[in-house]
Parts: C-alpha cells; structure tokens; sequence
C-alpha cells in the first residue's frame, strides 16, 4: 500500500538566496561572535588562574611575611629594651666609677704607712695619718735624715695606686733638732 502513494512534496523558498558577499558577511558575524565568546572565556579562565595563584602563592606566603616580620619586630623591641637597661647601667657605673675610686678603706692608708716604716726600720715613723674632706690623704712623719725625704718620695711613687704625691711641709722638730717632721699628701686611686 506504501508504493501505491508516492507523493511529492513540493517545496517553495520565499527567502531569494543569498549572494556570496552576504554569506561572507555572515560568516565574519559568527566568526566574531566565536571570538568574543571565545575571548570571554579565555579572560575568565586567567582570572581564575590567576586568582587561585594567589590564593594558594601568595597570600600565605605574604601570612608567613608578615609574621616573621612581626617576630622580628618584637626581638628589635626586646633588645632595644635591653640595650636601653644595659646603656643605662653603663652610664649609671661610669658615673660612680670616680666615687669608688675615693671609697678607699682606711687599711690601705694603714698599709701604706707600715709599708713606710718597714722599710726604713725605725728612721722613718708615722706620727699621724688622716683623710681630708676632699679625698686626699695626709700623713705627718718624723725622718732622722734630711736625705730620706727623697727616698720616701721615691718609694710612694713606686707604691701602686698611689697618685698624686705632694710635700706640704719640712720642718725641724723643736725639741730635738735631729729630728725632721714632714707632712705629705696623696690620693689612693683602687681603679685602674
């Protein structure tokens, strides 16, 4: 029964066919448009690249940065504080280091002048010994010989941490003439 029915079918355009510039034209249309959509894509996907770099590159390295900048701002804090401590401290013990040099204890006067009458054996003795108000030492002593004052000059510049050595005064012992009173001054300096 299939074959008894052929038809055909009749087929019209209304549409006048198109010239050969017109599907030129056409062509270039959807070629552009491929591009730009083709561009589009493309920009996002770097965008995306381009985002996930910094999400996975930089921001924890620039994280890890900032922290040990952070540390490392807080170790300069530190030793600025110990810098200031110990500055301070400096200071504080250069500015005392005059007053401990005049903190001498009377036994080192005392020594000195043991020192003095040892080595003379008796030509030489210490009548008196004090500490004046500006730190100087004054011993007063009793020589039996004109020639020893040198000597003893000699022997307080040989002393260590004396300083400073000065005769005040020569004079002969009223009541025995033989004898010779002398007063010295000098300083004791401890630091060195």
């Amino acid at each position: 029964m299939n074959s008894e029915y052929k038809t055909k079918i009749f087929k019209f355009n209304l549409i006048p066919p198109k010239t050969k510039e017109e599907i030129k034209q056409l062509e270039e249309r959807d070629n552009t448009i491929l591009y730009s959509v083709l561009l589009i894509f493309f920009g996002a996907f770097v965008y995306f690249a381009l985002t996930m770099l910094d999400v996975v590159l930089v921001q924890p390295s620039l994280a890890n940065t900032k922290t040990v900048i952070g540390t490392l701002n807080s170790q300069i804090s530190t030793y600025n504080e110990i810098k200031q401590k110990n500055g301070e401290l400096f200071i504080k013990s250069r500015a005392l280091d005059p007053l401990l040099a005049k903190d001498i204890k009377l036994t080192d006067l005392i020594d000195i002048a043991d020192k003095i009458e040892s080595t003379y054996n008796g030509n030489v003795n210490v009548v008196t010994y004090k500490r004046e108000i500006t730190g100087e030492f004054v011993l007063t002593l009793t020589i039996s010989d004109f020639s020893k004052i040198s000597d003893l000059y000699q022997l307080l510049l040989a002393t260590p941490n004396v300083k400073d050595i000065f005769v005040r005064s020569i004079s002969i012992d009223s009541n025995d003439s033989s004898k010779l009173s002398i007063v010295v001054a000098f300083n004791i300096n401890k630091l060195q």
